[in-house]
């Protein structure tokens, strides 16, 4: 099946709760408004383009090459005078400034992921060659973006530690377009992969997972109930599993299981109904990348009270802990107090294995 349209109409076709996701109890304003996006996009002119790059969400990619003097000196220096003196032009130089600083960050990111032995991975897997991505500039000689490099510190981190191998079952909640899905098929060929997100999402990560295995099994919505457990499932095959629908897996079995920034976006009742199911605390490995506090007091980024304590457990055994390295000098423009200019993030990410 390769046509876009065709693989559009066969996942909505085999999703009976399709689009309903909008009214689903307990949804955060973030994520309420990201459905609202998706379906409008749906109605009106989704395509192959826009499958990770929409009003929504995107990759978070530059779209201009930058050197790293040029960078060094955009993000030293303070515009604002000129933006208020010249502001006709004023959204250009703001967009030159975040260019300057995304383009710094790359670098550090590259660096630390070449530091844990994940430079092969970078070669091997430049993101302009995957299904729907932008067409980027090159970064020291890389095709990637802030979302790719995430992908790529995920998978060299996952490879490291071993947290996959052969046949054995990964579930990830919030998967977004499949990206990450994509990179550990690749090395775990018959590795059995279980997405969880909404329908959209779930959507964009067939029509993407589909694309680049098309030899694969691809079980959607309407067939999660085939399998009384994933051991059930042919190796290699991938599962979608829309988030109103995890209760008909929670009482399976996964060798790992993972979530990667949005458990720390959701309300409390959301956040405890994935983290203390049997599924996820049952899997033989936790993998997690969340916010140490999700809403500081100085800047309530998420509707929830979630920090860091939320995730420990002392039953089990901590293999790793530590800051999140990559993206962590991320600088966005944004308002605070009544004054906009570019800042680091409110809260960065700690990573945990369990």
């Amino acid at each position: 099946m390769d046509n876009f349209k065709e693989q559009l109409a066969y996942f909505i076709s085999k999703s009976p709760d399709f689009f309903n996701d909008g009214s689903l109890p307990e949804i955060d304003s973030k994520h309420q408004g990201i459905v609202s996006s998706a379906y409008d996009l749906l109605n009106s002119d989704f395509s192959i383009e826009k499958l990770r790059n929409w009003s929504g969400q995107s990759d978070m990619g530059i779209k201009r090459k930058f050197n790293s003097f040029y960078a060094a000196m955009v993000g030293m220096k303070d515009y604002s005078w000129l933006s208020k003196l010249m502001s006709p032009i004023a959204g250009k130089v703001n967009s030159l400034m975040q260019g300057g600083l995304t383009f710094s960050m790359h670098l550090d990111d590259i660096a630390i992921i070449e530091s844990i032995g994940g430079k092969d991975l970078l070669v091997d897997n430049p993101q302009n060659a995957t299904p729907g991505a932008a067409d980027y500039p090159l970064i020291n000689g890389y095709s990637v973006s802030t979302r790719w490099l995430r992908y790529i510190y995920l998978l060299t981190r996952m490879r490291g530690k071993k947290l996959l191998s052969n046949d054995e079952v990964w579930v990830d909640i919030g998967s977004f377009y499949g990206g990450l899905q994509g990179l550990v098929k690749k090395y775990h060929p018959s590795a059995r992969i279980i997405l969880v997100d909404f329908h959209h999402q779930l959507l964009r990560s067939y029509i993407y997972l589909n694309t680049l295995y098309p030899g694969s099994q691809h079980f959607l919505p309407s067939e999660i109930e085939n399998f009384k457990d994933f051991s059930e499932m042919p190796e290699g095959s991938f599962m979608y599993v829309p988030v109103n629908d995890y209760h008909k897996i929670q009482s399976h079995r996964a060798n790992l299981v993972s979530n990667f920034f949005s458990l720390g976006e959701m309300r409390r009742e959301h956040f405890e109904g994935y983290f203390n199911s049997s599924l996820f605390q049952g899997a033989d490995k936790i993998y997690l990348v969340n916010r140490f506090v999700s809403s500081p007091f100085f800047e309530k980024t998420y509707d929830t009270d979630i920090t860091v304590k939320d995730y420990l457990n002392t039953s089990r055994k901590q293999e790793y802990f530590d800051v999140f390295p990559v993206n962590h000098y991320l600088s966005i423009r944004r308002n605070m107090f009544g004054r906009n200019y570019f800042r680091n993030l409110s809260s960065s990410y700690f990573e945990l294995i369990y």
